[in-house]
């Protein structure tokens, strides 16, 4: 079913950052935020002849937002990592159209592992592998909608089915990200330790 992915992740990410995150601004933000793309998710808009998800619009404004604070060289080589990933999620799609037999599994667990991938090989700053990937799969969304629109395809751009992989991905990210913070602090105790224990 088109979407059950996307909002059991959406709640489960709410209960995490409600009642795991420390009160303060951030964590009221992350619920907001959350909160609305829950409720825009479903609806649409037109603009220009095409019916797209207003959440979907929420999710690129809020993914180039947060690449506007990092330096000018650095913002062009995430501009250049987040079309790779739209040029990946591109080719993925058409290969499902044309050649279905490639899904060995739900494509949506399918995609957000491609998209994982590829943000952990090209972006080492932690803070900014979501942004990046939020934009590059929005990218890619809006161009291969228009494409199947182009062959008589009718497909809304930000559509569920986009949502399902997009919070798959999210989640595959933070847990790598967690993977690599409980890796550091085993790594700085064990460091610790060992100085201790050569001092003594």
């Amino acid at each position: 079913m088109e979407g059950a992915l996307f909002y059991w992740f959406c709640w489960m990410f709410w209960i995490g950052v409600y009642f795991f995150m420390e009160k303060g601004k951030k964590r009221t933000t992350y619920s907001v935020l959350i909160l609305c793309l829950l409720i825009l998710a479903s609806l649409e808009i037109q603009v220009f002849g095409h019916s797209i998800s207003v959440g979907f619009i929420l999710c690129l404004l809020i993914g180039y937002v947060l690449l506007t604070s990092v330096r000018l060289r650095n913002q062009f080589y995430f501009l250049v990592v987040s079309l790779i990933l739209a040029f990946a999620g591109i080719s993925f799609q058409l290969f499902e159209i044309f050649d279905p037999v490639i899904i060995l599994f739900d494509r949506s667990w399918m995609l957000g592992l491609l998209y994982s991938a590829l943000v952990l090989a090209l972006v080492s700053d932690r803070t900014k592998r979501i942004p990046v990937f939020i934009v590059g799969a929005c990218q890619g969304e809006i161009v291969i909608t228009h494409f199947l629109q182009t062959i008589y395809v009718e497909q809304t751009i930000g559509h569920l089915l986009f949502f399902d992989a997009f919070v798959v991905t999210i989640f595959l990210l933070f847990i790598w990200y967690s993977f690599e913070v409980l890796t550091e602090m085993v790594s700085k105790k064990v460091l610790e330790k060992s100085q201790r224990e050569v001092g003594v």
